[in-house]
């Protein structure tokens, strides 16, 4: 059996669809400019490919991250869940960084709930909220907040900092 089969079809879109949103959000919570925006994106993607490493035994992970030997698939999948992603965005009207940041932590929560209301075990429950815990973390740490052409500013802003403390909150770790 499929672990997606374990979850109702609206579950997991949220479970499969939480890592991207984490990403986007952390992105939105700091301010890195165009250049570090770039790098943000490419780490939010970087992070979700190396759960396919990581988490090599977690069924959740590697249902969601993709399998570079299967390049097709892996494409058809991850448009899948940006399109998922996108509709949930666009049905919330999220408009602002701040908007986003909030729905990453709601949907962080119910996905958690969901984790505990179907029985998943703690260790793959565990991993998986640690997996998008590391992937917010990738993005706070891409691209320097409040820099000038590189000069100056900090590694993760404030503000990322207390969304990935939000994040831990709202999952549960």
């Amino acid at each position: 059996m499929d672990i997606q089969e374990t979850f109702s079809e609206e579950q997991w879109k949220q479970i499969s669809t939480l890592p991207q949103l984490v990403g986007g959000a952390t992105a939105a919570a700091g301010s890195s400019g165009l250049f570090g925006s770039l790098k943000e994106a490419m780490a939010s993607v970087r992070g979700i490919m190396d759960g396919a490493h990581s988490y090599e035994e977690n069924n959740i992970v590697m249902a969601i991250a993709p399998d570079m030997q299967k390049k097709e698939e892996t494409r058809a999948k991850m448009t899948e869940q940006k399109e998922i992603l996108m509709a949930k965005i666009k049905g919330k009207e999220v408009k602002s960084g701040a908007e986003l940041v909030a729905l990453a932590l709601a949907e962080s929560k119910e996905v958690a709930a969901i984790m505990d209301e179907v029985d998943v075990p703690m260790e793959i429950s565990l991993e998986f909220k640690e997996w998008v815990v590391a992937i917010a973390k990738n993005v706070s740490e891409a691209a320097k907040e409040g820099s000038f052409f590189g000069f100056g500013g900090t590694r993760v802003s404030e503000a990322e900092e207390n969304f990935i403390a939000d994040l831990r909150i709202a999952l549960g770790i």
